[in-house]
């Protein structure tokens, strides 16, 4: 079984070893600080994801089911079966389900079963007054489907085309479209349904030539459902409806795909609005004109994320997405993050948010209310095809989800962009590790001090010698792309079933790429140089993303902490807005690198252990030590200041000042101090180790050979110090270490 990237370090810094991690007699000499593992993983460790697809299957969305047949070809394959040059390796651990957006006219979970006028299929009463209620569909509700040509990416060999179409390469370069040599995509046969295997979903390691097309004949859900569809409701039913589809390390997403908004009841009183009266002919804008009794989209959102945490203990591995009704306009389309000016984007007749109710012909052709149209799509003839409602609730998901989310108009033409785009939000989090601690970064190299390391897995009985690390120049055929370090080999004994088995055991180093250390300043993984194989590091500074509100720390050491920060106030829910889901401590790979994991038995990140040794020539806490331009600890850091090539550059440090031995941050040791767990505070040590009674006692005076003890003289080494146990400074010092940053 292969296994994602699990990030795992040992960190003590400026402290006794740390349990588990180590057990190291005094030496007489400094030993080389050694590469260590614990069981700690990183946030996102995930190795997989569920998907589930809520399909709107009331009687508007014909057109759309037969695009979205299609296009479930482009999400599929760029997961399972990605085209030559994709940024993101093949993954065998897909799991998709398909349900629809039909809950009958129940509320908040309740079965509604008395007589319903406006339309009698919410009451189906085989369907015991919940609609289909999230339930999965196994079984094909046409036997055949019409794929589009030219519309699915494809490569020489054709692999990401329906069975027996082929791959036409005449634009070209390495990427084709595929192409039905028997004819023009119309009627094809679906493969044998998931019911006949007894399978509820698409299960993970599927047979990667039929699972697109298998999901394209489910999407197929026909137009008899509900007229009020509860979209957003149905996706909480399903996460729960199998409780076998949710995994624990896999990612979870929702996708939504609809021409109507969300009518997610929560109140029996809807059943009785004016709207739905006999001889009412305002039935179509009764859900928009009482949001007051609809289930909140907040509470909504709760439900998916109590799905998840039910099962992986929290849910930072939730995503959500949505072919839906918006404008075909870049500030309704994308990231959830990216979305701020959506809800003010104006229709013919009103906004987004606040979309005018007209008048117009119904399917009867007698006049009606309805709310004005986000958007049209048109056939070659200017007949309308998709006449799609403003769906501001699934807006306001998505928002809420951040960079965790994806949103795109159903009016399109192509889905095709959408579902990539959606794919690779699914495979960047698959593959992205969100750490859970602070590593040590160094301004010299702009890299982390630990590695990133492949073991590659080879039964001894098949090899008389280790398997050297793969050939990286001849793999992928770039002369640039090496290994740091082709390191140890070990034998480990395997136990298959009742059989123990050795296998040899190479490790592998990643190269490092250097990167900024703000996220901000990077654009991010799936923007890596194509031509490095390697991996970055970098931070998303402050107190105000969903994790660093939510860790109980001080992430921007300015005395607050989680909701009592004022910076985390939409986080907390205490004004609205949107949280974003910025990891604070990121750790990616390169697209190459990303897909030689991929065949990897496992990636680990090990970092130095930072320790002190009784030795006192190893040790980094005294004057001496720390004012000697040697690292005596190893550790990485060293002596007392900081010093950056921009300071050099910038020409704030004179280059005759600047040290021989290059950039380096200061030793959080040459500055004792521990933090007050009652307050968050920094409490400066005396050189016995106690707390100084002022800042006269404080060691670091001494250690770090200050002048006049004023704030501008704070050593470098104490701003480090507050950084690495997230504890506040006095106010006086705490302003001296943010001017320097």
């Amino acid at each position: 079984m292969k296994h994602n990237i699990l990030f795992i370090a040992c960190l003590a810094i400026g402290l006794s070893i740390a349990a588990g991690c180590m057990d190291r007699k005094p030496a007489p000499v400094c030993p080389i600080p050694t590469e260590l593992k614990s069981s700690d993983p990183g946030t996102n460790a995930f190795d997989g994801v569920d998907i589930l697809v809520v399909v709107d299957n009331s009687g508007s969305m014909a057109e759309e089911q037969e695009m979205l047949a299609t296009a479930f070809f482009p999400l599929v394959n760029t997961l399972i079966n990605p085209t030559e040059g994709s940024s993101y390796p093949a993954s065998d651990n897909v799991r998709i389900a398909i349900t629809t957006s039909d809950m009958g006219v129940s509320y908040g979970g309740t079965p509604y079963t008395d007589t319903f006028t406006p339309h009698s299929a919410c009451v189906d009463a085989t369907k015991n007054g919940l609609g289909d209620n999230g339930a999965f569909i196994n079984e094909y509700g046409l036997t055949e489907v019409n794929i589009l040509e030219n519309v699915i990416p494809c490569d020489a060999d054709a692999a990401q085309c329906p069975t027996h179409w082929e791959c036409d390469m005449s634009g070209g370069g390495v990427i084709g479209f595929c192409v039905d040599p028997n004819g023009d995509g119309t009627s094809q046969v679906c493969p044998d349904s998931l019911v006949s295997q007894s399978y509820n979903f698409v299960p993970q390691g599927y047979d990667r030539t039929t699972s697109a097309f298998t999901v394209a004949c489910l999407a197929s859900v026909g137009t008899e459902g509900c007229a009020y569809e509860q979209q957003l409701a149905a996706g909480a039913a399903g996460l729960v409806y199998d409780p076998t589809f949710i995994r624990e390390k896999s990612l979870t997403a929702v996708l939504v795909v609809s021409d109507e908004e969300d009518c997610s009841l929560a109140s029996s009183d809807w059943h009785n609005v004016d709207e739905l009266a006999s001889g009412s002919d305002e039935i179509n804008v009764a859900c928009g004109r009482h949001p007051d009794l609809l289930t909140t989209v907040a509470d909504i959102k709760e439900q998916y994320d109590a799905a998840k945490t039910a099962v992986s203990g929290n849910a930072s591995g939730m995503l959500f997405a949505g072919i839906i009704g918006v404008p075909k306009v870049t500030e309704c389309q994308g990231r959830g993050n990216t979305l701020a000016e959506c809800f003010a984007e104006p229709l013919e007749f009103g906004t987004m948010a606040e979309p005018e109710v007209i008048r117009r012909e119904d399917r009867r052709g007698e006049m009606a209310s309805f709310y004005e149209f986000a958007c049209e799509r048109y056939d070659d003839d200017n007949k309308p095809i998709t006449q799609a409602y403003p769906g501001a609730r699934y807006v306001e998901m998505a928002q809420m989800y951040g960079d965790m989310s994806y949103i795109y108009s159903i009016c399109n033409d192509n889905w095709s962009t959408a579902m990539v785009d959606i794919a690779e939000m699914i495979a960047e989090n698959m593959t992205g590790t969100c750490y859970g601690k602070r590593l040590n970064w160094d301004p010299s190299t702009e890299t982390a001090n630990c590695n990133v390391v492949f073991e590659y897995r080879t039964p001894k009985a098949d090899s008389p010698d280790a398997p050297p690390c793969p050939d990286l120049v001849e793999k992928y055929g770039n002369e640039d792309f090496m290994w740091q370090d082709e390191g140890d080999v070990r034998v480990e004994p395997v136990k298959i079933g009742n059989d123990t088995t050795d296998f040899w055991v190479r490790t592998c180093t990643v190269e490092k790429i250097p990167a900024p250390l703000n996220c901000n300043d990077f654009d991010g993984m799936a923007n890596a140089d194509e031509n490095q194989f390697g991996w970055y590091y970098c931070e998303n500074p402050g107190e105000n993303n969903s994790v660093a509100c939510n860790d109980d720390l001080d992430n921007d050491r300015d005395g607050l902490v989680d909701d009592k920060d004022p910076d985390c106030d939409i986080c907390s829910g205490k004004t609205s807005g949107v949280c974003p889901s910025d990891c604070p401590y990121k750790v990616s790979l390169s697209g190459p690198a990303l897909t030689e994991a991929a065949e990897a038995f496992s990636a680990n990140v090990v970092c130095l252990q930072q320790y002190r040794f009784e030795d006192p020539n190893c040790k980094e806490s005294t004057a001496d030590s720390c004012n000697d331009g040697e690292d005596n600890d190893g550790n990485g850091p060293f002596d007392c200041h900081s010093y950056s090539n921009a300071d050099k550059e910038e020409g704030r440090i004179p280059e005759e000042h600047f040290p021989a031995s290059g950039a380096r941050n200061a030793d959080p040791d040459c500055c004792p101090m521990r933090r007050n767990p009652d307050d968050g505070s920094c409490v400066f040590l005396n050189t016995l180790g106690q707390p100084a009674a002022t800042v006269d006692d404080a060691a670091w005076v001494d250690v770090c050979q200050v002048g006049e003890l004023v704030p501008e003289n704070l050593p470098d080494s104490c701003c480090e110090a507050s950084t690495a146990l997230l504890c506040v400074l006095p106010d006086a010092y705490r302003n001296v270490c943010e001017a320097r940053n």
